[in-house]
């Protein structure tokens, strides 16, 4: 015959249960971390891609005539130079920008502007904006303003709002005249 003794019967179904439960409630709380924090790190990477666009495109802006886009960007009634509202025909050859001529034929006295203003990372197509930023030389000298073409590059992916900061990115430079590019 076998003897039972008291306390040694193991775990009740009861025990067990609410150990079960605890054990849910714990990795329901660390799933949603884990969830949060992969959501974070893709915005992040969002982020990065686009503030390397926007500092690529203030890279290209630097590498053309400095001429063109004084004029184009410090004339009255020119908008900020963009691919929105516009449209490539021609295999790139020849532009519509209904509402402002001056933007399309920017385009195409500048070769691959649309392509650096119309970027495509990973599937995902961009939109590149670049606007005159007059504020910064505030307090220069006139010396400086001649050489100098401040600029905002904003960035965005193509089809959402520019309003929300965590889904667009924003880069302030220079455009700089090439009496000064050595």
């Amino acid at each position: 015959m076998s003897t039972i003794r008291r306390g040694e019967g193991g775990f009740s179904l009861l025990e067990v249960l609410a150990a079960i439960v605890i054990l849910s409630i714990v990795s329901l709380a660390m799933t949603s971390f884990f969830v949060h924090a992969m959501t974070y790190s893709k915005g992040n990477e969002n982020k990065t891609i686009e503030v390397n666009l926007a500092r690529n495109a203030l890279f290209f802006l630097g590498k053309q005539d400095f001429d063109r886009f004084l004029v184009y960007l410090t004339t009255s009634g020119n908008g900020p130079i963009s691919t929105r509202g516009c449209e490539k025909l021609v295999d790139g050859v020849s532009y519509s920008c209904p509402g402002s001529p001056s933007l399309a034929s920017l385009f195409e006295e500048t070769p691959l502007l649309w392509d650096a203003l119309k970027p495509v990372v990973n599937g995902k197509e961009y939109e590149v904006e670049v606007a005159y930023n007059e504020s910064v030389l505030d307090g220069k000298e006139a010396g400086v303003k001649k050489y100098l073409l401040p600029v905002k590059v904003s960035v965005a992916e193509s089809g959402s709002s520019r309003k929300s900061g965590r889904n667009s990115a924003e880069v302030e430079g220079y455009i700089t005249d090439e009496q000064i590019r050595e």
